[in-house]
């Protein structure tokens, strides 16, 4: 006797629903880079993540989901939240920038960053000091931006700014480079970057100058040594014997 037609759909669903994990629900995921996947999910073993969509299967490790929610207006949320967040500041110490210029890095240095500096910076293999995190234009990701500004910290020289690592690497064509990555210092964005700087090196809380300060040269060792006096100088000959009367 052959079997019924609901009878062979019957098995089909069944055999269809046995393919999909009891534990798999349907999650949209924001991962690190701010794209956002969605699809049954479901943890794995190791606290990642496994993403069917239709055929393909996708996996991501855990330290890469930045949120998981049921829908993609979660994940506007989500950001909008973000976006709110304000940037952990304290008070500046020796070493530190100034919060004030801090508070506006997001805005006025990094996108600079993202643009001429991400592209070498912030790739997963790139070991050197001056580490960044991505962060695309229009997202908040108040982590990452703080551990950048406190990276471009330590590229700032404090008694002399504009003579800083940061602005020099600028106009310095590095690490394979075939030209820098501003022309010269007269570019628009150098200028608002050594701005920027003389701001982050000034006192805790001063607003950003308008024009670039100009900082004072510190003497030399030979000049704040006083010179000896020449014995064959008329007024030393003077001094030491006093004229007759």
């Amino acid at each position: 006797m052959k079997p019924s037609y609901a009878v062979f759909v019957l098995l089909f669903a069944s055999f269809a629903l046995a393919q999909v994990p009891p534990k798999a629900e349907h999650r949209v995921l924001l991962l690190d880079n701010f794209q956002i996947v969605e699809g049954l999910t479901e943890r794995t073993p190791d606290n990642g993540y496994l993403v069917r969509k239709g055929a393909d299967t996708l996996r991501f490790a855990e330290k890469r989901v930045l949120f998981v929610g049921d829908s993609r207006d979660a994940v506007k949320r989500h950001l909008d939240e973000r976006a709110r967040a304000p940037i952990a500041t304290k008070p500046a110490a020796p070493g530190e920038l100034n919060s004030a210029a801090l508070r506006a890095f997001p805005t006025t240095i990094q996108p600079v960053l993202m643009n001429v500096c991400a592209s070498c910076h912030a790739k997963t293999d790139y070991t050197g000091d001056f580490k960044l995190a991505r962060v695309p234009e229009g997202y908040a990701n108040s982590d990452a931006t703080t551990r950048n500004a406190k990276t471009v910290g330590r590229f700032v020289t404090r008694d002399d700014p504009s003579a800083s690592p940061l602005l020099a690497k600028m106009v310095t064509a590095h690490g394979g480079q075939r030209q820098a990555s501003l022309p010269d210092r007269m570019h628009p964005a150098f200028k608002n970057l050594e701005l920027w700087v003389h701001w982050a090196a000034g006192p805790e809380g001063s607003a950003m100058p308008t024009v670039v300060p100009t900082v004072k040269a510190k003497p030399t060792v030979a000049a704040t040594i006083a010179a000896p006096d020449d014995p064959f100088d008329p007024n030393v000959f003077n001094r030491a014997r006093p004229a007759k009367r």
